[in-house]
C-alpha cells in the first residue's frame, strides 16, 4: 500500500510541477501579448484582431488549474470563523471531515456538471467569433480543474478523517 500511495505521489508531484509551470508561461505569454499589443496599437497604429479570444482563452486556463493548484496546497479562498474557535486536534479534524465532504460533494456535482456541458459542446462544436477556433479548448479547461478540484478535496477529506480516528497530526499520515 505504501508503494502505491507514493507512486501516486509522484505522479501528483510532476503534476503539480506541469501546472505551475503552465500556468506561468500562459501568465508571460498572456503579458507578453499585451505588450506587443500596447506598441502596436500606440506606435503603429495597429489592431490585432482576436486579441481578446486568445486573452480570454488562456486566462480562463490559468484560473482553472490555479484553483486545482489552489485546493491541492489548501489554500482556497475560505471564510470560516468556526474553524478560529476550534481548540483540539479533534474540534479540527471533526470540522474539516464537514467541510471537506461539503467540498468534495458540491465540487464533484459541479464536475458531473462540467461533464454534461462538455458533451453538448462537442455536439454543437462552436468556434469563436473572431478567429474561428474551437471553444471546446476553453471549455476543457473547467473539466479539468474540476477533476482536480474534486480529487484534491477527497484527498483532503480522507486526511482529516485519518486525524479524527487517530488523533495523529496529519504529517504522520503513511
Amino acid at each position: 500500500m505504501k508503494s502505491f500511495v507514493k507512486a501516486l505521489d509522484k505522479i501528483n508531484k510532476v503534476w503539480m510541477t506541469i501546472a505551475g509551470s503552465a500556468m506561468n508561461i500562459t501568465l508571460l505569454v498572456i503579458l507578453a501579448l499585451f505588450a506587443v499589443l500596447i506598441i502596436m496599437r500606440q506606435f503603429f497604429h495597429i489592431q490585432f484582431f482576436g486579441q481578446e479570444e486568445i486573452v480570454t482563452t488562456l486566462s480562463v486556463w490559468i484560473y482553472w488549474i490555479g484553483c486545482a493548484f489552489g485546493t491541492y496546497e489548501d489554500i482556497h479562498v475560505s471564510g470560516d470563523l468556526i474553524k478560529t474557535l476550534m481548540k483540539t486536534r479533534r474540534q479540527k479534524a471533526i470540522q474539516r471531515v464537514y467541510t471537506f465532504t461539503l467540498n468534495t460533494i458540491i465540487s464533484g456535482y459541479f464536475l458531473y456538471l462540467a461533464i454534461n456541458w462538455l458533451k453538448f459542446q462537442a455536439k454543437l462544436k462552436p468556434l469563436t467569433d473572431a478567429l474561428r477556433f474551437p471553444k471546446m479548448w476553453m471549455y476543457v479547461s473547467c473539466g479539468v480543474g474540476l477533476t482536480f478540484t474534486t480529487i484534491y478535496f477527497f484527498m483532503h477529506l480522507c486526511k482529516a478523517i485519518y486525524v479524527l480516528v487517530t488523533d495523529k497530526p496529519v504529517k504522520e499520515i503513511p
